[in-house]
């Protein structure tokens, strides 16, 4: 079985050779291997905080810089892959998220294809994310420790002294500077 690492990595390399118009031996190469990685269980890629993680666990794998550009470039905050989807939708999605964006988000641009409801979901950003698929936790892995906020949590940080300094009125207290050819610009504050 596929490490959720590997199909964040194949799904990025796929987005970067669709980028490439010369390299079509590697794209089919690279969505073949993509399509294999996604036979065995369904994955929700999920993008927050300049972070991807998939069905929920986070992805540090290299690589994966230029893929979360090219998601934030589309406004996609999630896409739902399907156990098994159907390549035509999954060649359709990386197709999108390589080019260009449009006027239309890429769930619209995925609908004029030809996507169906049950095979890929595209969330855009402000929209309500899909739920991660279900999945087992791993052997040894149990709850996460309870945090211990310490006692200076609470406190107000120390001022960097940087109160009054942004005073007076910028239109009146800083003068024009004469420039040659260019027109005297003036303020009129009523």
């Amino acid at each position: 079985m596929a490490t959720l690492e590997t199909i964040a990595t194949r799904f990025a390399r796929c987005v970067e050779l669709f980028r490439d118009p010369g390299a079509k031996e590697a794209q089919k190469a690279e969505f073949r291997a993509l399509l294999a990685l996604l036979r065995d269980s369904p994955v929700t890629l999920t993008v927050s905080a300049g972070r991807i993680e998939l069905n929920g666990v986070l992805c540090e794998a290299q690589g994966l810089g230029r893929l979360i550009q090219r998601l934030d470039l589309h406004g996609v905050a999630a896409i739902a892959l399907p156990q098994n989807p159907p390549p035509a939708q999954l060649f359709d999605l990386l197709k999108v998220l390589a080019d260009q964006p449009g006027l239309e988000d890429v769930g619209t641009r995925l609908g004029a294809s030809g996507a169906s409801a049950d095979g890929i979901r595209v969330t855009q950003v402000g929209e309500p994310a899909p739920p991660a698929a279900p999945r087992a936790p791993p052997e040894g892995i149990g709850p996460a420790p309870s945090v211990v906020l310490s006692p200076d949590a609470g406190k107000r940080a120390p001022s960097l002294g940087t109160e009054g300094i942004l005073r007076g009125e910028a239109m009146q207290d800083i003068r024009s500077v004469n420039l040659s050819g260019v027109p005297l610009v003036t303020h009129d504050p009523s």
